[in-house]
C-alpha cells in the first residue's frame, strides 16, 4: 500500500476514535455541570432524641413540727416498779400434847403465844376436853428457848422440870410464876376444872 493511503486511513481511525470517545466525555462534563447532576448533600435532618427538660415537682420538705413529731412517737412502756413483800417468817412453835385428847397449836397475841384446849386449835386427837374432864389424863409441853411460860392450871397436878409447883393462876414455883423447861399436867377421872391455859412471852 502506497503512503498516502496509509496516511487516509489512520486519519479515519482516529476520527474514529474520536468520534467513539467525544460523545462520552461531553456527555459526562455536561452532567457535571449542569444544575440536575449537580445534586447537594442532602441536609440530613437531626433526628436526636430532643432534651426534656425536669418539669418533676420538687420534693416537698418535711414540714413535720415538734407537736406532731412528738405526736408520733410511741413512748416506751415501762412496767410499774411493784415491791415483792418479804416473806413472812414461818415460826415453828411446839405443840401443847395431851395425847389422845389432842395436840394444840398456839394463836399469835402481839409478841405472845397463847394456847388453849379448844377444839379450832387442836391438830390432832380422838378426844377433847370434855373428854379429859370425864376420864382423865395428861399434857406435856416443852418452854422453846427465848420465852417464859405463864401457866394457868387450877385443879389435878402439874410439875415443871420435876418439881411440883403450886396450882393457881398463874401456876408457881419456888414463888416464881415464870416457868421454863418441861411441864406435864395431871388429871384424875371426874374433874370438871381439867385442863390448862400457858401464855408464853419473850424473854
Amino acid at each position: 500500500m502506497k503512503k498516502e493511503n496509509w496516511l487516509v486511513v489512520s486519519i479515519i481511525l482516529l476520527l474514529v476514535a474520536l468520534l467513539a470517545i467525544l460523545p462520552r466525555a461531553f456527555d459526562y462534563q455536561w452532567t457535571f455541570w449542569s444544575p440536575e447532576g449537580s445534586k447537594a448533600a442532602p441536609v440530613v435532618e437531626n433526628t436526636a432524641t430532643p432534651v426534656v427538660e425536669n418539669t418533676a415537682t420538687p420534693a416537698e420538705e418535711n414540714t413535720v413540727t415538734p407537736a406532731a413529731e412528738a405526736a408520733t412517737e410511741v413512748p416506751a412502756t415501762e412496767a410499774p416498779a411493784t415491791e415483792v413483800p418479804a416473806a413472812e417468817e414461818v415460826v415453828e412453835m411446839p405443840l401443847l400434847d395431851c395425847g389422845s385428847f389432842g395436840t394444840y397449836t398456839p394463836v399469835s397475841v402481839g409478841d405472845n403465844w397463847e394456847y388453849w384446849m379448844q377444839e379450832p386449835l387442836k391438830v390432832t386427837g380422838q378426844y377433847g376436853l370434855v373428854d379429859l374432864k370425864i376420864k382423865g389424863g395428861e399434857c406435856k409441853f416443852s418452854v422453846p428457848d427465848g420465852y417464859i411460860a405463864i401457866l394457868n392450871q387450877s385443879a389435878g397436878i402439874v410439875y415443871i422440870n420435876d418439881i411440883k409447883g403450886s396450882l393457881g393462876n398463874p401456876v408457881k414455883v419456888d414463888g416464881s410464876e415464870m416457868l421454863t423447861g418441861n411441864i406435864v399436867s395431871q388429871w384424875g377421872t371426874k374433874n370438871d376444872s381439867a385442863g390448862v391455859m400457858i401464855m408464853l412471852i419473850p424473854e
